[in-house]
């Protein structure tokens, strides 16, 4: 038994589809306000997550003026000098001399330094405060600060220090063999005697490069705000040849990605649904 085929004119079906254009516009710009305001609202990260590093130093007990010798798994370059360990300080700097020393001073000076926050720092027992170590061998070499300033449980400091051993794509940012990073996660003022220093430092009396917009390394209460604390911002020092280039660049948080991700995915559902 052959079915009948009845033709229909498109012209005569009256039924009039529903147009859902307006709804998938009005659920686009609803995600977007969403995402400004959770990306206004974002709190600074680390460029490389501290969790499941090395212990350096934790609040099992008061730890003030401190140091400790530590391979970076790699052969690195500052300045042109090779180096493959590094000396950890508790007074938030990086150095090769093994000083534990507490009083910051501008550069140039004659102490080679990495001092992403160099003031008298301190870890208070029980304060869940910490200095933490990520390493990679042969890719990068970091350090973590969660500190407080000395004899008071707060103003309160986190930041980071990460040296390259190799190129490195990071939420599509290329870092260089060599790069230096530092990242500010917090940053309360009130720094020791109104003063940190804050950059690199050669340490042959010439040569240093520090964050834009300060002269000499030196960072005052009032200069808090030069900081990259925003989200995604890090303060970046690259080498080309004869000193440290130092810049404050974006790299998109993964978080970021996968907001984006989902905004994208519910605005396809929309459209098959018309």
């Amino acid at each position: 038994m052959t079915t009948p085929m009845i033709a229909i004119n498109p012209s005569q079906n009256t039924q009039s589809q529903p147009d859902h254009s307006g709804r998938v516009w009005r659920n686009l710009f609803i995600y977007i306000a969403l995402c400004i305001c959770f990306q206004s609202g974002a709190k600074a990260e680390y460029l490389i997550n501290p969790a499941g590093g090395t212990w350096l130093f934790t609040d099992s007990t008061d730890h003030d003026d401190e140091v400790i010798s530590r391979s970076i798994g790699f052969t690195a370059s500052f300045y042109g000098q090779s180096f493959s360990s590094i000396t950890v300080s508790t007074n938030g700097n990086l150095n090769f001399s093994g000083t534990a020393s507490y009083t910051n001073y501008g550069f140039p000076a004659a102490t080679a330094m990495i001092a992403p926050l160099w003031d008298d720092l301190y870890i208070f027992a029980g304060s869940g405060e910490s200095i933490v170590e990520n390493a990679v061998a042969g890719q990068y070499y970091a350090v973590t600060w969660d500190v407080s300033q000395f004899s008071y449980a707060v103003p309160s400091y986190q930041f980071q220090t990460v040296i390259f051993g190799a190129d490195t794509n990071i939420s599509g940012y290329n870092f260089l063999q060599n790069d230096i990073v530092f990242a500010y996660q917090r940053i309360d003022a009130n720094f020791r005697g109104n003063s940190a220093t804050i950059g690199l430092n050669a340490g042959n009396g010439i040569q240093f490069a520090t964050l834009p917009g300060l002269i000499n390394g030196n960072i005052t209460d009032s200069d808090a705000g030069l900081l990259p604390t925003v989200a995604g911002q890090f303060m970046l020092m690259r080498y080309d040849g004869t000193g440290y280039q130092t810049s404050i660049v974006n790299v998109p948080e993964p978080s970021s990605f996968v907001v984006f991700g989902l905004g994208l995915g519910a605005v396809a559902i929309y459209r098959n649904k018309k």
